[in-house]
């Protein structure tokens, strides 16, 4: 999270150095950095822990076993099967999450 949020503000600051004489509105920026990832929070919004990217393939057995439940195809790097392994794997980091995105 520290990472995220110093590229953030090196990246706000390059943004308003190179377009501080431009009379310009800048309405709003979008931040992406990673796809199929496992992002934790707390209640408060929080991040719980570090960030799992999409090539963390740990939950492997996950996938497959999701797949088999479900009779649909469930990639082992989507969000459902990494947060399968979390719970099995990392249980206090579960039962601190109140809130996930990807």
């Amino acid at each position: 999270t520290q990472d995220w949020e110093a590229a953030l503000v090196k990246a706000m600051k390059e943004i308003h150095e190179k377009f501080l004489e431009q009379e310009l509105e800048i309405l709003g920026i979008g931040i992406s950095g990673q796809m199929h990832g496992e992002v934790l929070c707390d209640e408060n919004g929080d991040t719980i822990g570090n960030v799992r990217l999409w090539c963390d393939s740990r939950n492997e057995q996950e996938g497959h076993e999701l797949t088999a439940l479900f009779k649909k195809k469930v990639p082992k790097r989507s969000t459902c099967a990494r947060y399968l392994w979390t719970v099995r794997n990392d249980p206090e980091k579960a039962k601190k999450t109140k809130h996930m995105t990807t």
